[in-house]
Formats: C-alpha cells, structure tokens, sequence
C-alpha cells in the first residue's frame, strides 16, 4: 500500500525523496464486530488534539503510536451509540477519555477555546450519563428521537457543564461548534410539530422557549439554529431559519469577531430575509449565510446542485476570506449575494464534481476549483485553512481521480452491483492542498482495500494535518509507513500528516477546467507560481522564513573540521519537548523528544558557506519555548549553545568551516 503525494509542479520531474515519512504516525480504536466512528477534530494552541465520534461498547483505544497498550472502556450499561471525547498529544499518546452512555449519543462537531478548554456538541436520546476523568459525572434526560446537547471539558478531561436544547418529540442536533467574544456558538438543527416550541436549558437551570416558525405547520418542519452561551453555560440568544413550507438544516458554523457564517440546505419553499426559494422536498438548494454575531442577517448565496450524500457545503474562515466544499452529482450553479451566477458544467448527468470556491467577506466568488470525478462515491466532509491562506480538503472517492493537476489514486476498487451513489462502492480517503489563488498545491489518497473514509480535519499551530473517520478492519489498509492497529469491523483512526516532508511524483496531466471570478471559460492547466512564505513553508530554507515561522540567527561559531559530532538534550525542565533538526535545507532528525541524556548527530559540512543549524519545534512540551542545548564537537574543541524554538520562531546556529578544514 502506497500514498501517492503530488505536488504542484506541471513538470515532467523524477521522483524525489525526503528525509521522514509523510505519515507519521496513525491510531486506533473500535472494538470486535460494532461500528466506531470518528466525526470531528480540533487541535489547541499546545499542539494537543482532540477526536470526537460514537463508539460501541465495549472498545478499545490504542495508547500509544507503535505500542500494543491499549485503554479498554467497558460499561454494564447495553445500548447503542455512545459519544466519546478523546485527547492526544502532539506525539500520538492518549491522555484521556470520556464518553457519554446513552441512546443514540454522538459527538457531530468539536472546538477549542484559547484557555485550554474543549467544547462539544451533537445529540442524544434518552437518559444519558456524560462522564469526567474526576469522576463528577451529569446525567441528562433526553427525549427521543434525539435532543441537541453542548459539553465542555477543562485539557484535563473535567466536565465542567453540559447543556441541552430542542423539542420534545422531533429529531434535534448540534452539527457545528465555534468559540469567539467568550461565546460558545453552535449551529444544528430542530424538527417541530405543530404547537411545539424549542427550549433550551442552562447550565444556571434556567431555561428559554421559542417559536420559530409563524403560520400552520401541517405535519412537521425542520429549522435551522444557531445558538449561542457564554463560557459558564449560560444561555444568551437564538437565531432560526425556516418556515411551515421548508425543512432546513445547518450544516457548518464559522464565527469570528464580528460575524457568523453557516451552510445550509433547504429543501421546499421558504421566503425570508432576501432569500426566495421555491423548491421542492426531494432537492435540496444549498446557501451559505452571514448574519452579525447579533444575529441579525446579512446575505447569502446559494448553491443549486444535486449534492453527494453526506457532502454537504462545508466552510473555513481565515480572516475576511471563506472557503467553501462540497461535492455534487452534475453540474451546478451558484449565484453570489449579488446574484451574479456562475455554472460548472459536467459532461453527463452522472458525472460527480468536487468543488472548492472562495467567497470574500461580502459574499462575492473570488474563484472557483472544480475538480470531475469518475462515477461512484464520492464526497467533500471538511476543509481548514493554515495562516498562509491555503486551504486543506479531506473527503472520500472511489476511483483514480485528478485534483488540479494531481492525481490521488485507490487500489482495489470493486463496483458494486447497483452502482448508486449510496451502494457500498469502495471508498478511499484523500486530503488536497489549494493555494490562495485556487489551484491544487498537491493531493493525496488512501489506498485500502475496501474503504476508508475521513470525516474530520485540523491543523495545528506547526501546520500538521490530522485527520479522522474510519476504516474497515481486516482489509489491508495502510497510512504509508505508519503502522495500524486494527481492532475489528469498523475502527476509528486519528492520523497525523506532516505535509513539510514529502515524497513528489511530479508528472503531467491532461487538461482540466478551472473557473476564476473574471472568466466564464475553462483554463487550462498551468505552472501555479507559490507565494515566497509558500515555498518557505514546503522547502525549508536558510533566511527569514522556515516552514512558515521566523528564522532567529542566534550566534556563530567557527569549526575545525567538516566533520562534526552534535550533541543535544533539553536545557530545562523535562517536559516532553519534540523537536527536529535542520542542516540547511536537509532534516537530520525528525521528531525527537528531548531527555535530560544527549543525542548524539554526525554531520558533515560543506565548505566555504554559512551552514545553518536550525531547532524546529514539533511541539512545545508543558512549558513554552521549547530549550535545546547543543554541544559541537569538532574532534579538537567542544563548543556549546543553547536554541529556543516555539510555534513562531525557530533559532537557528551559523557554522563556518575554517580555512584547511578538511581533514
């Protein structure tokens, strides 16, 4: 099994390798024969992360990467889905586990707030005890179908409070979750039959009732709702879409100071704000909305499409910027809040599009990445941004597909004997990288046997990818290198991506369309120029920038020979500092954890230049900066240094070769 990782050259180059494996590390759970999934994942300002999902009992976690420990979570209690939470280190150790027991309990969406502490949301039925690593557990009564609920837990897996929220006899859930101006925002959705109102709980036991929808409700509706409570659990406002002719869901939440932007589908007539809809119950229109953090509406566009089952549009905020995905069967057309339109045309009815656009803050269409797909499964579940303005996409195909000028391709596949859209085609997760002018940097597949699927993606502060969903057990799957521990039918993954080391298959493809803003026509491929903090981030360099952080020049000393030992040891307190080692443009460690005992490195050096010794840090350990302290043999004199490194800087050493160096 092999990850194919292209980049964004058009150039027909050979085959280049780098000095660490793209994967660095994946792990598991699941248990014997029960569905496990892992829905949604955030990382914190420390580099921790952060999986949330459904489990069947019994399950087990794995540890620790490349180690046979597992955690074993058991309970007398026999029932369905429960929702879990878990916490890993920057390295792949588990820290934690809670879960909540209840009927039909799942984790749907995750976040972190800049104190450390993690939020969850998603839905339960029935009576449901949410656990704490304290064991302070709460038990919430629910209400079947499904109510929508709200937890937070401290880094130490605390619960701190958890909230519920809907109607008492429709299906209710908490699909989004986004921390900003102190408030825990979360988007989902409610069904409501006629004379119902939606209530929502706090954490003070105070509750608040609302009517949404005005006129006769004839059967049921759906409403899509954001709302909002302080960091306490306290209940502060509701915003609602939809009307007795219209079931709407919200499907992602992006907040930042001043604003809320969430995706949504629509399925019927609805008629409010400026948003006139008169659809039908069986195709959705698809609309991504502003309003103020208020709640008070802004614009929208709309996005008419046969949407992917489970592909619907999907956001990413960075800035005044958004990114939009989502995958469709046909062609589409999406109109801006100026109405202006734009069509993605496809060659058959059948013919699947992954799309990527990005939308200003006024919800104007900057350009637009359609990428086709042949038929079969195929789906968009999530995109990030990383703080240079390129976008990460994680979903699922079934076949050899081309993203830009890459291709991702799958192993194994097996069609089905009715080849729809929802049959068990194999599926085979990819992750893609699209600059901020709209064309792919690289992209990636999985390559099992069966299927694998990522339903989740996050980066970290060092702009590490992770990724989560699940896998089928006993099929070969494979994350590059990185070994995999399989538990049984459906396994849960949390797989860690260090884009910044990448083996490249550099090579052409035929030509494919490319819509921008100014132009209706289709381009063809074309060498994508990468910005200058761009390429410091995919190859390393010498000067200003590496990896996207500042390079600090700390000092320099000169050598004897071009033949050097290096040794290395944190300088301060032990407290899990991860590290990497940089001569020049080359690793020569990767991922270290530094000990209170040396690292031994022999290195040789280039005559007649400024080499650069550079202290990356992976993550920063309890406390921040990571402190190396470096000792430089030269096989006459010992010289030593110490090198700071955190998520924005790197310090980095000079050493010259002195005249009759060689020996």
């Amino acid at each position: 099994m092999r990850f194919w990782l292209l980049t964004f050259f058009v150039s027909l180059l050979p085959i280049q390798y780098t000095c660490a494996q793209d994967w660095e590390w994946v792990q598991t759970a699941g248990s014997e024969d029960q569905v496990n999934v892992g829905s949604a994942v955030c990382t914190d300002v420390r580099g921790n992360i952060y999986v949330t999902g459904f489990i069947h009992r019994p399950v087990r976690f794995q540890e620790e990467v490349n180690s046979g420990r597992t955690f074993h979570l058991s309970s007398n209690i026999k029932r369905d889905d429960h929702m879990f939470i878990a916490r890993y280190n920057s390295a792949g150790r588990l820290m934690w586990v809670n879960y909540a027991t209840g009927r039909y309990a799942e984790g749907k969406a995750i976040c972190t707030d800049s104190y450390g502490n993690v939020y969850v949301t998603g839905r339960f039925s029935e009576r449901t005890m949410f656990s704490s690593t304290d064991g302070n557990n709460s038990r919430m009564e629910g209400s079947s179908p499904g109510m929508m609920f709200i937890a937070k837990y401290d880094a130490g897996g605390r619960l701190k409070w958890v909230v519920k929220g809907g109607t008492p006899h429709g299906q209710n859930s908490g699909e989004a979750i986004s921390v900003s101006n102190d408030r825990v925002y979360v988007a989902g959705y409610s069904e409501i039959e006629a004379g119902e109102a939606v209530v929502y709980r706090s954490s003070d036991y105070s509750k608040r009732i609302f009517h949404p929808v005005a006129g006769q409700i004839q059967d049921y509706t759906t409403v899509g709702s954001i709302v909002a409570y302080d960091l306490n659990g306290r209940f502060k406002q509701a915003t609602f879409l939809g009307s007795a002719t219209s079931k709407v869901h919200f499907h992602d939440l992006k907040v930042n100071k001043r604003h809320m932007f969430v995706s949504a589908t629509v399925r019927g007539a609805y008629h409010g704000y400026d948003i006139h809809l008169d659809g039908n119950n069986f195709q959705p229109e698809g609309l991504v909305l502003q309003f103020d953090v208020g709640g008070r509406y802004s614009w929208h566009s709309r996005i008419s499409a046969r949407f992917s089952p489970s592909s619907q549009p999907r956001l990413a905020l960075s800035g005044h910027r958004l990114g939009v995905g989502f995958a469709c069967i046909g062609g589409a057309s999406l109109y801006d809040s100026r109405k202006h339109s734009k069509v993605l045309k496809a060659s058959s009815p059948q013919e699947r599009f992954i799309n990527v656009s990005l939308m200003d803050h006024k919800g104007n269409f900057l350009w637009h990445a359609p990428s086709p797909v042949p038929e079969g499964g195929t789906g968009t579940h999530d995109l990030d941004f990383d703080r240079s303005g390129n976008l990460y996409l994680t979903g699922h195909i079934s076949e050899d597909t081309w993203l830009g000028n890459h291709k991702v391709s799958t192993k194994g596949f097996q069609q089905p004997s009715n080849p729809e859209e929802g049959s068990w085609w194999d599926k085979n997760l990819f992750i893609a990288k699209i600059n901020s002018r709209g064309e792919y940097l690289w992209a990636e597949s999985s390559s099992g046997n069966r299927y694998e699927i990522s339903y989740g993606l996050a980066l970290d502060p060092s702009r590490n990818v992770f990724v989560t969903g699940y896998f089928n057990g006993g099929q070969q799957v494979s994350f590059g290198q990185a070994r995999v521990r399989e538990f049984g039918q459906i396994n849960i993954f949390l797989a860690k991506l260090n884009p910044a080391f990448r083996k490249t298959d550099r090579r052409n493809r035929p030509a494919l369309a490319r819509l921008n803003r100014n132009s209706s026509q289709a381009d063809g491929p074309r060498l994508p120029h990468a910005s200058y903090a761009e390429s410091a981030y995919d190859s390393p360099n010498k000067g200003e920038l590496a990896m996207g952080r500042e390079v600090i020049k700390q000092q320099q000393i000169t050598v004897k020979g071009t033949e050097i030992d290096v040794y290395l040891w944190d300088n301060n307190r032990i407290d899990g500092d991860v590290v990497s080692l940089y001569l020049n443009d080359e690793c020569v460690l990767k991922s270290y954890q530094l000990r209170s005992h040396t690292k031994h490195v022999h290195l040789s050096l280039p005559e007649g230049v400024e080499n650069q010794l550079m202290i990356y840090a992976d993550n920063v350990g309890m406390i921040t900066p990571n402190t190396t302290a470096v000792t430089i043999y030269d096989g006459h004199t010992t010289q030593r240094v110490h090198l700071l490194s955190d998520y924005q800087r790197s310090e980095s050493l000079t050493i010259m070769v002195g005249k009759n160096g060689a020996r």
